[in-house]
């Protein structure tokens, strides 16, 4: 009885158990999120934080069993002049839409309302376009033109990720104002592993939409 508890002991922390799996991938997911942080801190090379976070976690999931600080790194170094390019256009967007927003709700309340609903369906489109933009820039070989283009339609054909998506992020802008505790919570919750957490589920998403694209 007591060799029999001792075998399962082991085979709960053997690292081919599930449970270890769980907890390598959590440890993964927690330095990827650190270094993605750190990577944003300049602002402008958000664009580098953003692919370098996908290709890791596309390589971890693929069977890269490298650390993830080495893994991370070797992303930056073999992606960061497309991506550099391509959070710059990320920032230059996302800066013109909020600048334009303030503008319009200083206006008058007639003329801004139209106004709102077209801005507020930018917003929504730019957003849906970055975020396919973003993982499609990894390999990608021809121009930030082309690439925002086939971004833009990838955007319009896979509906369903780009839906759950948005859903997503609505939750998020809902839940962020509920009250200060649940802020500072989201908040540590991003801080620690929401970044990547997200970003692995989007690559879940991806690759769910594409099987099924497949078997269709």
């Amino acid at each position: 009885m007591r060799t029999r508890g001792k075998e399962e002991i082991v085979s709960i922390f053997d690292m081919d158990s599930r449970l270890t799996k769980s907890l390598s991938g959590l440890y993964s997911l927690f330095i990827l999120n650190v270094l993605f942080i750190i990577c944003c801190l300049p602002v402008v090379t958000i664009g580098i934080a953003q692919c370098s976070l996908y290709a890791s976690i596309l390589e971890i999931k693929n069977g890269n069993t490298q650390a993830p600080f080495v893994i991370y790194c070797g992303a930056v170094k073999k992606y960061g002049k497309k991506s550099f390019s391509l959070g710059l256009i990320e920032l230059f967007g996302i800066g013109v839409f909020y600048l334009d927003w303030l503008i319009i709700n200083l206006s008058h309340k007639n003329f801004s309302y139209n106004l709102k609903v077209l801005y507020f369906g930018i917003g929504i489109l730019l957003l849906v376009t970055l975020f396919h933009a973003i993982p499609m820039s990894l390999g990608y070989k021809k121009s930030l033109k082309h690439l925002i283009k086939e971004s833009f339609i990838a955007a319009s054909l896979n509906l369903v990720p780009s839906f759950i998506l948005l859903a997503g992020a609505f939750v998020l802008s809902i839940l962020f104002n509920i009250s200060v505790l649940v802020t500072m919570a989201l908040f540590s919750f991003f801080l620690v592993i929401g970044f990547s957490w997200v970003t692995y589920f989007h690559v879940l998403l991806i690759e769910q939409n594409n099987k099924y694209k497949n078997e269709s």
